[in-house]
């Protein structure tokens, strides 16, 4: 099932304010520490920021990296 661990953050967190953005980014690396998922997929021709930072974590932690360029 595709998931996008940082949506429910968006919904509770102020992405403007540092403190919450801080911990919205380390509440979503804890999914990549525990596995949540078996592989990270990537859309498009653009990496973002966010994308390269979970790119890093998907090979910290073991996680198989799938580029899809449309």
């Amino acid at each position: 099932i595709p998931i996008a661990p940082y949506i429910v953050n968006c919904q509770y967190l102020n992405d403007k304010d540092h403190f919450e953005r801080y911990l919205g980014i380390k509440s979503n690396e804890i999914y990549f520490k525990k596995k949540v998922m078996e592989e990270v997929w990537l859309f498009g021709g653009r990496i973002s920021k966010g994308m390269e930072t979970e790119i890093k974590w998907a090979n910290k932690y073991g996680i198989p990296v799938i580029t899809i360029f449309h």
